[in-house]
């Protein structure tokens, strides 16, 4: 079995002050929530091993806030391909994990990121509805022994954790 913690980026700064949607940074709050997604993070045995993130500003934040709060010293792969991207380009992207890695974290952006969790546990991206607000984590154990073996409908989920259940 493998895990996996979909997180979806933490609460970004409003558009209109940055020259491109890629640009925007995290607000206090977001960086607040990021900590509190990698709190609940270092409870999950095995601890994260991997970790791929979109290259958008919010999404490097949310993720430099988990690491340094985890403590975590494993690669961490920057993928412009992850911004915006789909539930099927999601899935290819974990599927390319190495086969070593036993707890991956994937931090992107919605719509792909709540599609990926529901496809993974329903057999396709648009079956059920799954909400994912900012710096939400979906923690899912996949039936596979290789990440080349992922594949809609191998998963279950284990948890969603929304960051304000995380500050109770």
């Amino acid at each position: 079995m493998k895990l996996l913690s979909i997180v979806r980026h933490a609460k970004a700064e409003r558009p209109d002050a940055y020259a491109t949607d890629h640009a925007r940074p995290l607000t206090k709050r977001g960086r607040a929530d990021s900590r509190l997604v990698a709190k609940m993070l270092t409870k999950i045995a095995p601890a994260p091993d991997y970790v791929v993130s979109s290259t958008a500003a919010r999404t490097q934040e949310t993720v430099e806030e988990i690491i340094k709060t985890m403590g975590y010293q494993g690669p961490t792969i920057w993928s412009d391909a992850l911004y915006l991207a789909t539930a099927a380009e999601l899935l290819r992207t974990v599927s390319e994990t190495p086969s070593e890695s036993q707890h991956v974290i994937i931090c992107g952006h919605n719509p792909g990121m709540e599609e990926l969790a529901v496809g993974l546990c329903t057999g396709g991206e648009h079956h059920v509805h799954l909400r994912m607000s900012t710096a939400c984590c979906a923690h899912l154990q996949l039936e596979i022994v290789q990440w080349s073996q992922v594949r809609w409908g191998c998963g279950e989920l284990a948890l969603l954790a929304p960051p304000k259940v995380l500050r109770i």
